[in-house]
């Protein structure tokens, strides 16, 4: 289950998304400071006050690497590249 947020870009691919999930519990909604990642390439996005997605600030990335979370995020990361590479997107990424 997916839970509906402000339509984003991604910076480095250009995906576009605009809902977004929780991989280990569909009963968790997104908050302010939660990290979320791109499904196309990885990238790392933090969710602002208004749950719009945002790049981290320096400050931000610094403190999450290092956090003991650190490793499930670059986990999840390598998993998407390891998928992506098995199965690129189509053309056209628009959800």
């Amino acid at each position: 289950m997916s839970t509906p947020t402000k339509k984003h870009t991604c910076s480095h691919c250009g995906y576009v998304t605009d809902s977004v999930s929780y991989i280990m519990d569909d009963a968790v909604k997104p908050s302010p400071d939660d990290v979320n990642l791109c499904l196309k390439c990885g990238a790392l996005y933090v969710f602002s006050e208004d749950l719009s997605l945002r790049e981290p600030t320096l400050e931000e990335l610094m403190k999450l690497k290092a956090s003991e979370d650190w490793q499930e995020v670059e986990r999840h990361r390598r998993a998407i590249e390891y998928i992506r590479k098995k199965h690129p997107w189509p053309s056209d990424p628009t959800p």
